[in-house]
């Protein structure tokens, strides 16, 4: 928050796109959101496969800042996986490169750049980020899946997400599949992006034997049509719930497959005990080979004391159960202290120390990260 020691600093106005079609890179400045970034790689011939939910309103920096990732996971890989370096301001120097467009894989010796992935501005201001494009795909293939319940679905999930992953896998539990798309679940969907049509076929020809395989029933994939426009009318749908006097908020956390199941359905129960929470509806996106992210959307009514109770249960019950307390939505002030406690003392140590190297006159020091860090390193 502003106060008399600190300044806020907008990056709003660094919007310059530059796409690099031979290194197939994009060159953008701090502010410039998503939404244009992808649409300049098409204009250019190529691809930007980092899409999230908030495409329209994510900035470059926001999205490095706070570790984020896209609906093509599964596929592409998180902000991790798609940025080549930063540019970034420090208090201890001048403006510095962490990372390098000279090499592919975008570090020679340590990558640098990855101690400002999910740093939330506390080293230093991002000005600009080199983002790593693809070719357009040809092929497409899509398959919707019901499964008889769960377990089931979590299970064919898993097996896809081994060698031939999907470049989107969504399992959606029974309640959000019956109030978003209007179809009884659970669903899983699966979304290929190919670069020929003669894959496509392939791939939805294995994926769906693989649903009739696990007691599943393929669909119509015009479903996926409609998940893919419902996500992307979240503002529309919070506006909604703001006039009927109501909130929603997401917990992102994230478990190995052994424990997807026993946290969703703990989770989901002792979260719509709560007084004041009206609706809890789940759906498991972001996949690895061993484990994803779940992701539970919380409706409940317009308090800061139901949606406070709402994150205490949700934390406490996420370290009891050893999964992590966040995935893609950063940590913030809010999963801070939850967060610490997941991290080795000397992990976290090592980070604050790292931090203070990079901004030696603490220039940052009012983030949350790094208020903690000098209770830390001072204490």
């Amino acid at each position: 928050m502003p106060s008399r020691e600190c300044v806020v600093v907008s990056v709003a106005r660094l919007k310059e796109v530059s796409i690099d079609v031979s290194r197939m890179i994009a060159h953008v400045g701090a502010g410039t959101r998503i939404s244009e970034i992808a649409n300049a790689s098409l204009k250019a011939g190529l691809y930007f496969p980092l899409l999230p939910q908030s495409f329209e309103l994510a900035s470059a920096a926001g999205i490095v800042s706070t570790l984020g990732s896209g609906l093509l996971q599964p596929g592409t890989g998180n902000v991790e996986d798609v940025v080549q370096y930063i540019d970034i301001v420090t208090s201890g120097t001048e403006l510095i490169r962490l990372g390098t467009d000279v090499t592919p894989r975008g570090c020679i010796g340590p990558c640098l750049h990855y101690l400002i992935l999910g740093a939330e501005g506390s080293a230093g201001v991002i000005v600009g980020v080199g983002f790593r494009l693809r070719m357009k795909p040809r092929g497409e293939a899509r398959v919707a899946c019901r499964l008889p319940n769960l377990s089931k679905a979590i299970e064919i999930a898993r097996e896809l997400s081994q060698w031939n992953s999907p470049h989107m896998l969504r399992i959606l539990d029974e309640d959000e599949s019956t109030i978003t798309l209007s179809t009884e679940g659970p669903l899983l969907l699966a979304m290929y992006l190919t670069s020929t049509t003669y894959f496509s076929s392939v791939l939805k020809e294995a994926v769906s034997k693989a649903c009739i395989e696990y007691g599943g029933e393929v669909l119509e994939d015009k479903i996926i049509d409609r998940f893919v426009r419902e996500r992307y009318r979240f503002r529309e749908r919070l506006e909604e719930l703001y006039r009927a006097g109501l909130w929603a908020d997401t917990i992102d956390l994230a478990a190995p497959w052994s424990l997807m199941e026993k946290t969703w359905t703990i989770l989901k129960e002792r979260l719509s005990s709560i007084e004041g929470v009206i609706a809890v509806l789940g759906h498991a996106s972001h996949f690895y080979p061993s484990g994803g992210s779940l992701y539970l959307i919380v409706v409940g009514e317009a308090s800061l004391k139901v949606f406070g109770k709402v994150w205490k249960e949700a934390m406490k019950t996420a370290l009891e159960l050893g999964v992590a307390v966040t995935h893609h939505h950063g940590v913030g002030r809010g999963k801070l202290l939850w967060a610490e406690k997941q991290m080795s003392r000397g992990g976290f140590k090592t980070l604050c120390s790292l931090l203070d190297a990079m901004d030696p006159y603490r220039v940052f020091r009012g983030s949350p990260l790094r208020r903690e860090c000098l209770r830390v390193l001072e204490g």
